[in-house]
């Protein structure tokens, strides 16, 4: 099987999206040719070849309009034609001209459609402007064979505005399960992940406003860059909390696994979250969560956490303090983090999506 993935964006920016692609397009690399098309980033050649992987990067200019910024592309259509594929896996709806191009690719080639967010995900003025975006690509949809979602929230979030129950299936995201042993808790709590409106941080410190006018001892780091990082910053000075609060910034690969490693729960307060891999990186360390009750973050947390309703800065409070005084709660709560990985791995969600690929080739 010849495997074509679109994306306006992979290597070496990884975000949620691209990290699923390297992780699946790896593995079936060993036994298909696997090729990705995506927008060219500064520095980068238009060729390469990635742990198998022939990536295929398009000439293109970024707009500097959000995070990551819009990437507008040219030829898309013609290079996907140069690797004649067998099946095309597009996962981005937010770069129109992508979806133009992809919308004459479906008329020759097989394809699927990755979904990885809720419909009309966003916040203030991006909120209705993504739902008018989702409105639009809902007609595109029906171009595609098969719609791929990475929750079961997703899928039912698509149904409900109209997509067939039977054009989409669930394949959820994956963490390689092998428990990492050389954990320790360094006393203090971690949110890693984008900062923007989405991710519900001002929540979190209302929370630690509270928490402060305890006797909790709680300590939250907060590692990442995004366009909401300056405002949070003046609000945890009005609050007076940047004493139990520190903004890490950018942090590399290796000091994320370090700080999940050292932390003694992971904190994610968000107010969308399709899906959430950063749960799955905590997790692995045998992390508890604390967690808001949206989205497919249930699916992922299961038992292995506290689940509070978004927006409410009270009820976070709350689950934060029973988690950090509680140790035997929160040493169970990381035990049944590690059972859960078994329902996440990328081995076998890599077969999944080969068996659906296939299943998709025999329509």
């Amino acid at each position: 099987m010849k495997l074509c993935m679109v994306n306006p964006y992979f290597h070496p920016y990884m975000g949620g999206i691209e990290r699923r692609i390297y992780e699946v397009g790896k593995r079936l690399a060993k036994q298909h040719e696997v090729y990705v098309v995506t927008g060219q980033l500064p520095g980068t050649p238009e060729q390469e070849e990635l742990d198998g992987i022939r990536i295929e990067r398009l000439s293109s200019r970024l707009l500097n309009v959000y995070n990551p910024p819009l990437m507008i592309s040219k030829g898309l259509g013609k290079r996907i034609a140069s690797i004649e594929p067998d099946i095309v896996d597009f996962h981005y709806r937010w770069a129109p001209d992508y979806t133009i191009s992809m919308s004459k690719v479906t008329e020759r080639y097989p394809c699927a459609f990755t979904f990885h967010n809720s419909f009309g995900e966003g916040s203030e003025l991006q909120q209705p402007i993504s739902h008018l975006n989702d409105l639009l690509f809902m007609r595109a949809l029906k171009r595609y064979r098969h719609i791929i979602c990475v929750s079961r929230f997703v899928k039912d979030d698509l149904v409900k505005h109209g997509l067939s129950e039977d054009m989409a299936s669930v394949i959820y995201n994956g963490i390689d399960p092998i428990a990492i042993q050389d954990a320790s808790d360094m006393g203090y709590a971690l949110f890693v992940g984008r900062i923007v409106k989405t991710k519900g941080l001002e929540y979190l410190l209302d929370a630690m406003k509270i928490l402060k006018g305890q006797s909790a001892d709680v300590k939250v780091k907060i590692a990442g860059e995004g366009p909401a990082l300056a405002s949070l910053k003046k609000q945890a000075g009005r609050l007076d909390v940047l004493d139990t609060v520190e903004f890490l910034g950018r942090v590399s690969d290796e000091d994320k696994e370090r700080l999940l490693a050292g932390c003694r729960l992971f904190v994610l307060p968000s107010t969308f979250e399709s899906f959430g891999i950063v749960l799955l990186e905590a997790m692995r360390w045998g992390k508890p969560v604390v967690a808001s009750k949206t989205g497919g973050v249930p699916e992922v947390v299961g038992d292995a956490g506290i689940l509070v309703e978004p927006k409410n800065g009270q009820a976070l409070a709350s689950a934060l303090d029973k988690m950090w005084s509680d140790s035997a709660f929160r040493q169970e709560a990381g035990k049944r983090a590690l059972a859960r990985l078994e329902h996440f791995s990328w081995d076998d969600i890599s077969l999944k999506l080969e068996q659906r690929y296939e299943d998709i080739l025999r329509q």
